[in-house]
């Protein structure tokens, strides 16, 4: 599990804002996401099962479920990304895929650049290998992940939240 906060500039908007994240992984396979605020309470939840992606917006009223390549986040992310390059973000994993070039500036450093997307990743690494910060830059805005910490392993309740039930709102 890593929780941190998140900071979130986009350029054409020319709008900030920082929240706080949760996440839970199990390495390449589930993954959820949750933001919150400070002031405002729990803003969003994401989850990515395979191909499968659900996310909730509860302030909105918004849920959607269905296959990671029909989902549009729209105006939720200052740049368009694939929910499934989380699974390379959080574990500091580089991308094996033709599209990215990654270089090392150190062990503990290193930076990876999608042509097609105009999407670079950084990754600053603790000396256990662990994430420290992620920056995703993009001509559009970037996205900040400040890692604050990070446990290993996971409950059969945390496991569980792998799935999102929609709300009967």
């Amino acid at each position: 599990m890593f929780e941190g906060y998140t900071y979130i500039k986009d350029k054409v908007k020319n709008k900030s804002f920082i929240v706080n994240f949760k996440t839970l992984i199990k390495e390449y396979s589930n993954l959820r996401l949750d933001i919150t605020a400070p002031l405002i309470g729990h803003l969003a939840s994401a989850t990515v099962n395979g191909s499968q992606v659900q996310y909730m917006i509860p302030r909105q009223r918004k849920f959607y479920s269905g296959d990671v390549s029909g989902l549009n986040l729209g105006n939720k992310l200052p740049f368009p990304m694939d929910l499934k390059l989380l699974f390379n973000i959080f574990w500091a994993k580089k991308f094996n895929d033709s599209n990215w070039v990654c270089t090392d500036e150190s062990s503990l450093k290193f930076n990876c650049f999608q042509r097609a997307e105009n999407l670079t990743v950084r990754w600053s690494l603790h000396k256990n290998r662990q994430p420290k910060e992620i920056i995703l830059i993009h001509p559009k805005g970037v996205v900040q992940f400040k890692v604050k910490s990070f446990a290993s392993g996971l409950t059969q309740e945390q496991k569980n939240r792998f799935v999102m039930k929609k709300p009967n709102w």
